[in-house]
């Protein structure tokens, strides 16, 4: 969850102060390939959660998450910029709120 927490403050970083105009057909390519990559990591840190943390935290969407990463990864040609756009600038701030409770509530990681 650290990870998925890492990458999910960069979306947020990449995102603020930027316009839904920047991103998809004709717009910052490199914004979009940004974001497209951090999601595709949440998912894939998501994807790694073990089921019993998965099972303290029902509130973090884990199987949408996975599912997004999915598509990003295998169906690239048909991602809806819009709705990438709305997971960033949307879903993914309240993820990290799910994110920070669930983190602060663990006990701490010893290697």
């Amino acid at each position: 969850m650290l990870d998925m927490r890492e990458y999910a403050q960069r979306v947020v970083e990449l995102t603020t102060g930027q316009k839904p105009e920047r991103f998809g057909p004709g717009g910052d390519w490199r914004l979009q390939a940004s974001l497209e990559r951090m999601l595709e990591l949440i998912g894939e840190a998501a994807n790694r959660v073990p089921k019993e943390v998965q099972a303290r935290f029902p509130e973090i969407p884990r199987a949408a998450i996975v599912g997004m990463r999915n598509v990003l990864i295998h169906g690239y040609d048909s991602v809806d910029p819009s709705k990438l756009w709305h997971a960033a600038t949307v879903g993914v701030p309240e993820l990290l709120k799910h994110l920070e409770r669930a983190i602060a509530q663990m006990p701490p990681f010893e290697p």
